[in-house]
């Protein structure tokens, strides 16, 4: 892989100029994942997330799964959801990219259903077949995101409940997988190691360049759907560190705006939205209509 600068080598998934590019990501993804065995491991910090009442989300996504009979987590990871004794594990099944993950799973939790993904944009499932689909942390790792949600509406049965819960890269404006500055590390780093120019130019890059190069981008999207991805991801080049290898730069009025025609949006308790705002995330809830 070629060298990570300070470029934005943002394009659009949707763009059939860039599906080379995006089809040669997409490779590259995959192979960093085979290579990394610890990666599933590295990124498991949310664990405690499903147990702690003080996470809104993960309770509200909790309910969701108490309240259905038919239950699939895309890119269900350790599963920890199934951790909660209240809930019924026949209910559920997972779906993942790593096999050794799928098999440890099964070992887990003998209950739940665990099938191994070998295509991300093709769920190995019927129309329909679910009334909750849930993602925590999955679509921005997506090279196509509309195929993904594609997905997850096709498998969702009418009047059932899709979640999707991520990072609001693009309207809390920041990436990280983006490079800000010279190096590795942020500009507070820097400046202790007494690299003072590259501190000032990753503050530069984060409060004002990335900033006006987001909103440039959102009033873009307000014309058309463009589901913009990074190229040049961080996850190539530096130590691993969570969403080093986020590639969709996610943004919530996209997704729901992609899926109107097909999933009703529910509106958010103030207490669920301002959480989400706080921690800069999205949480996009709604329910499939009949079309």
């Amino acid at each position: 892989m070629s060298e990570v600068n300070r470029s934005f080598n943002w394009v659009s998934s949707l763009d059939k100029q860039n599906f080379n590019d995006l089809n040669r990501l997409q490779k590259d993804l995959v192979s960093f994942y085979k290579i990394n065995d610890n990666y599933y491991t590295d990124i498991d910090f949310t664990s405690n997330y499903w147990s702690d009442n003080r996470q809104l989300l993960y309770t509200d996504i909790k309910k969701a799964i108490l309240n259905s009979t038919k239950v699939i987590e895309v890119g269900c990871g350790s599963a920890n959801c199934l951790l909660d004794e209240n809930i019924n594990k026949s209910n559920y099944t997972g779906i993942d990219f790593s096999e050794i993950l799928i098999k440890n799973n099964k070992i887990k939790f003998p209950e739940a259903s665990f099938v191994y993904l070998d295509d991300p944009y093709s769920f190995p499932f019927d129309n329909e077949k679910f009334d909750l689909v849930f993602s925590v942390f999955v679509i921005e790792h997506t090279v196509f995101p509309n195929k993904f949600l594609d997905e997850c509406s096709r498998i969702l049965r009418t009047n059932g409940t899709l979640i999707v819960l991520s990072p609001d890269f693009l309207g809390c404006s920041y990436l990280t997988s983006q490079r800000t500055g010279l190096g590795i590390g942020t500009g507070r780093e820097k400046l202790k190691k007494g690299r003072i120019f590259d501190a000032l130019l990753t503050g530069y890059d984060n409060k004002i360049r990335m900033p006006i190069k987001m909103h440039l981008m959102r009033k873009l999207i307000k014309k058309n759907t463009k589901f913009f991805i990074n190229l040049k991801p961080t996850c190539f080049t530096d130590p691993f560190t969570p969403d080093v290898d986020a590639v969709y730069i996610a943004y919530e009025s996209e997704i729901k705006n992609y899926l109107n025609n097909r999933i009703r949006w529910i509106k958010l308790s103030k207490e669920l939205e301002y959480f989400a705002k706080k921690n800069k995330l999205i949480f996009a809830k709604g329910i499939k209509v009949k079309h």
